[in-house]
């Protein structure tokens, strides 16, 4: 049954916050959130279940019982599906045209006890968001990334004002959690580091984490996160991240869940609300 928006809106929080098993939605709170402005939700009432569609994407699911309930002819007919690995899976085998791909999706630990890491070599830089060398610096970062290298796109300085844009109107903007990672010796700045906060649930999303590949393996990465974390900590009941699954787990990130992107042939997700 479709249900309005705004009745659904008014129970994700609270399924979010849950750590219920039968809850998935790969995205950030906020990220969810504001894709919501134009889906569609439904609520199946014999089973307790909820979930949500938004260009013929399944992009939230939620059941009391960690089962799909989603008729297969409906799951069939979309052009995506989002979901949590262990529930997708008891119903992959009769899902035909679907690319399957799974991802972690990494959670801090707050038990975690990193050893004392100082690096006389490195330093911080505040961005400083009167300062148009500075985006265009955060852009340099990006596009010299091993996952931007040789792609066809270039960043601009342009994008990540309009990320700040996209920030500030989604509520998550934090000018605490944009800033550089300096190489004392030379006074080059050699990564950058953009996160959200979301006071809403508590939440820190690492989303733009960069270091020049000259300066990776040399500890630039780990004195970052360290930074990140300092800033994040006392305040967040969520910290998370996706990415580099690797790196990210060395620095006391763990495995919440294993999600499906699950895309047919063609499919392209688009959300230019949050995306620059």
């Amino acid at each position: 049954m479709k249900i309005d928006m705004s009745v659904f809106q008014k129970v994700h929080k609270e399924l979010y916050c849950s750590n219920s098993p039968g809850y998935s939605g790969a995205l950030a709170f906020w990220k969810i959130e504001k894709l919501c402005d134009d889906a569609e939700a439904f609520y199946l009432s014999e089973y307790g279940c909820y979930y949500v569609i938004r260009n013929k994407h399944l992009l939230i699911y939620y059941s009391p019982d960690a089962l799909c309930h989603i008729p297969i002819d409906e799951l069939n007919s979309l052009e995506c599906i989002s979901m949590k690995a262990e529930i997708f899976d008891t119903i992959k085998d009769k899902l035909s045209g679907f690319n399957v791909n799974y991802g972690e999706n990494l959670h801090y630990d707050k038990n975690y006890i990193p050893s004392i890491f100082t690096r006389d070599d490195f330093g911080i830089i505040d961005f400083d968001f009167s300062n148009e060398e500075h985006y265009e610096i955060a852009a340099k970062c990006v596009n010299g990334s091993d996952e931007f290298m040789g792609t066809a796109s270039e960043f601009t300085a342009s994008h990540f004002k309009r990320i700040k844009a996209n920030y500030i109107s989604c509520s998550v903007f934090d000018p605490m959690l944009w800033f550089f990672i300096q190489d004392k010796q030379t006074k080059k700045l050699i990564g950058t580091a953009v996160s959200t906060y979301q006071r809403a649930v508590k939440e820190t999303l690492l989303d733009w984490i960069y270091i020049l590949p000259q300066y990776q393996g040399k500890g630039a990465g780990r004195f970052m996160m360290q930074e990140i974390i300092r800033r994040s900590i006392d305040r967040s009941n969520i910290i998370q991240v996706g990415g580099t699954v690797e790196f990210y787990k060395k620095c006391g990130f763990y495995t919440k869940k294993v999600d499906v992107w699950a895309p047919k042939p063609g499919y392209s997700f688009h959300a230019p609300s949050i995306c620059p």
